[in-house]
């Protein structure tokens, strides 16, 4: 019987399961509330864990933890959950559930670190964080196997890494500091968490 990936299944379902509390939020309950529509995302990112530098300075830490689970639109989620529904199954059968639990959750946390750091005044939210850190992991893990298959993937996660990077640039409403952050992230954690099984 095949295994299912169900960690990335469920980290798929809370981000689905998220969104939707936020419309239902955004377009349902703050309308009856009186506030106007033009401050209704940004209330509404902000209620539900998005990242803002001064809240997290005044002590809300965990928001570098929930803004992984936050998206801005419908567009933003479907990007994200379509990477991670590729990429993720893999990795967390070659990394054990646990593991593959921990290396995507530090690396969400270190790129909003980094992302809190260079671009503390903007609100920020989304899992690419994370996905830039599994990337970086698998491009580590490729450069340390002797798997042509697992080379090959590295190389090509390698192109589509810097690819994103160049667009980051030239797009002012995406946190390159939190890409970068994610992907260093992963890169540092290639070298210190140890797969669950060697890929020859």
């Amino acid at each position: 019987m095949k295994r299912k990936p169900w960690m990335t299944y469920v980290l798929i379902g809370l981000c689905i399961f998220v969104y939707l509390g936020m419309c239902y939020f955004q377009y349902i309950y703050l309308p009856k509330e009186g506030i106007p529509s033009q401050n209704g995302q940004n209330v509404t990112l902000l209620t539900f864990g998005a990242e803002w530098g001064p809240l997290v300075h005044q002590g809300q830490w965990w928001r570098l933890i929930t803004a992984m689970f936050v998206h801005i639109g419908f567009a933003h989620l479907f990007l994200n959950l379509l990477t991670l529904y590729f990429i993720g199954p893999e990795l967390e059968f070659y990394l054990g559930k646990i593991r593959y639990l921990l290396l995507y959750l530090l690396c969400g946390i270190g790129g909003n670190v980094v992302s809190l750091f260079f671009d503390g005044n903007a609100i920020s939210a989304g899992c690419s964080t994370a996905l830039f850190g599994l990337f970086g992991y698998y491009i580590v893990q490729a450069k340390r196997s002797s798997s042509p298959w697992m080379r090959e993937l590295g190389r090509q996660y390698f192109v589509f890494i810097a690819m994103n990077i160049i667009f980051n640039l030239f797009d002012s409403n995406v946190s390159l500091s939190g890409h970068l952050g994610g992907l260093l992230s992963g890169v540092l954690l290639g070298f210190i968490l140890s797969p669950k099984k060697k890929v020859r």
